[in-house]
């Protein structure tokens, strides 16, 4: 399931802080257990609990991050072909018609890895690209 993106980028960089807050938590949580002297499998049982908050916020950083990483210039140089191929309404729709021009005027190379898919897109190509 996708989480609803960050609002602004001040708001993604208060999830990488408090996410690094909440790591430095559970290590510290685990190593306690670890010197109370429960054996490995107690100790993951006993964080198993605490994890699923960190876990989501981790996800939706990814995502986050995925989405507005800049794509490889090849991709870019393709999007950059489709959007003047497809420079009518479905383009306008598919990223908004100002960030379109915006996207146009730097050259695209300021598109995200989901603008690059909603372009193709318009282009009736069906791709996903993803990040190692």
């Amino acid at each position: 399931m996708s989480e609803k993106p960050f609002e602004s980028e001040e708001a993604y960089r208060e999830a990488v802080a408090k996410l690094r807050e909440e790591q430095a938590k559970l290590l510290a949580r685990r190593r306690q257990l670890e010197a109370m002297g429960l054996r490995p499998d107690q100790v993951e049982r006993a964080m198993g609990p605490l994890l699923g908050f960190t876990q989501r916020l981790a996800e939706r950083i990814a995502q986050h991050e995925a989405a507005h990483a800049p794509a490889p210039s090849g991709v870019r140089d393709l999007a950059r072909l489709l959007a003047d191929v497809a420079a009518g309404p479905q383009a306008e729709a598919a990223v908004g018609a100002e960030r379109l021009f915006s996207l146009r005027s730097e050259d695209f190379r300021e598109a995200t890895l989901a603008e690059v898919e909603a372009l193709l897109a318009v282009a009736g190509v069906r791709i996903r690209i993803e990040r190692d």
